[in-house]
């Protein structure tokens, strides 16, 4: 029985219903400032440190990609926001940053992040590229080399 009660804590203790008043967000970056309003996970938190701080990035840079990059990460903004939504509870903030690495995964995947030219497939890896030197997302970088080409290094531009 007491197991089952500190079974319970825990499970509360890391999830905090979905935020259903930042759904009017999502595809724009200030879906991430209203989930930190709603979370107060800080400035190293995910929603700042890494939600939006690259969707920012990738916004800005926008006019560097080609045509299908652009629809790409519009996409992928979408996407991405869209599968925390879906979620029956958001982590709390310790727990944040490993579902999102998973829906990551998930977005690059179904919105076809191979098929993108040479050269947007690097500057999208490029634009995040100290998150690489963090374990997690640099296992996410393994992913994307991985998915891209299962049986060999990447290509290389011509």
């Amino acid at each position: 029985m007491l197991k089952l009660l500190f079974s319970l804590i825990f499970v509360f203790s890391v999830f905090t219903k979905a935020s259903t008043e930042c759904v009017q967000h999502i595809g724009s970056c200030e879906y991430y400032s209203c989930l930190e309003q709603s979370q107060n996970c800080g400035e190293e938190g995910y929603y700042q440190h890494f939600g939006l701080h690259y969707c920012k990035k990738y916004q800005a840079k926008a006019d560097r990609y080609k045509d299908e990059g652009k629809i790409f990460l519009q996409n992928i903004r979408f996407c991405l926001q869209e599968k925390l939504e879906q979620l029956e509870a958001l982590p709390m903030c310790g727990s944040i940053k490993n579902v999102a690495i998973k829906t990551h995964e998930d977005c690059y995947r179904e919105n076809n992040f191979c098929d993108l030219g040479l050269a947007d497939q690097f500057r999208i890896k490029w634009m995040a590229k100290r998150e690489f030197f963090d374990k997690d997302f640099g296992q996410f970088a393994q992913f994307l080399n991985e998915l891209c080409y299962p049986n060999s290094s990447p290509p290389s531009e011509k």
